[in-house]
């Protein structure tokens, strides 16, 4: 069993690896220097996942709590904090010891079908999208509208985007997009903002009963991941 739970917590620390690409959207700022973080990860998502993990783990079980094999806790000495979850998830894009390249090595083989090489995924891990808006503004588009007949292009499609909610009956229909996605950072931030407090929300509500057992728990919070993004 432990073995099972030491797989799991590294399996975890994967799903979670672009958590803070969730929060940045919101406009929050972290707690932290997000300058020396950013530095430190590459990427300033990442420094969020970094900066999120305390928040995420004070509504997790105890089994994700402080020094769990094989991560040291956030509170463990200064030469040992390297290997602690939150910063091999947060490290991704700047794998360097053994817990952050499987989490990177498990990144870069999910994402390999649209990613020809890990350093043009890189480079362009915040960039423009499809509908040239930004990371805040840009909301997910359809499949259906990427079918192409007798040699269309794609140009001009992206008429119809999926509003940024909660995952419901209603939710599952995409919207035009003048009418779905922002014209201001502002306003995509304000959206985010509330559906990461949804999110939150919803691992708040999860039984304390509940925490106590991790399989139970995570079916729990797989629920509410798969819900809000």
């Amino acid at each position: 069993m432990t073995l099972l739970q030491s797989s799991c917590r590294v399996a975890f620390a994967v799903l979670l690896h672009d958590l803070g690409k969730f929060h940045e959207r919101t406009g929050q700022p972290v707690s932290g220097n997000l300058d020396a973080l950013t530095t430190l990860y590459r990427y300033s998502h990442a420094a969020h996942t970094a900066d999120q993990w305390d928040v995420i783990e004070q509504l997790a079980p105890d089994v994700l709590r402080g020094n769990v094999f094989p991560f040291t806790g956030s509170t463990s000495a200064v030469a040992d904090r390297i290997d602690s979850m939150a910063n091999a998830a947060a490290a991704h894009h700047k794998p360097d010891t053994l817990l952050q390249w499987i989490i990177a090595t498990a990144d870069r083989a999910a994402s390999g079908f649209e990613r020809k090489k890990f350093d043009e995924y890189n480079d362009d891990a915040e960039g423009m999208t499809l509908t040239h808006k930004n990371r805040f503004q840009a909301r997910m588009v359809t499949l259906f509208e990427q079918i192409m007949l007798n040699g269309q292009s794609l140009k001009d499609k992206f008429g119809h985007v999926y509003p940024l909610q909660a995952l419901s009956p209603q939710a599952i229909f995409p919207a035009e997009r003048s009418a779905a996605e922002p014209n201001t950072d502002q306003a995509a931030k304000d959206e985010y903002a509330a559906l990461w407090q949804l999110f939150l929300q919803a691992l708040e509500t999860i039984p304390k009963s509940h925490r106590k057992n991790w399989p139970l728990w995570l079916d729990h919070f797989d629920s509410a991941w798969l819900a809000f993004t």
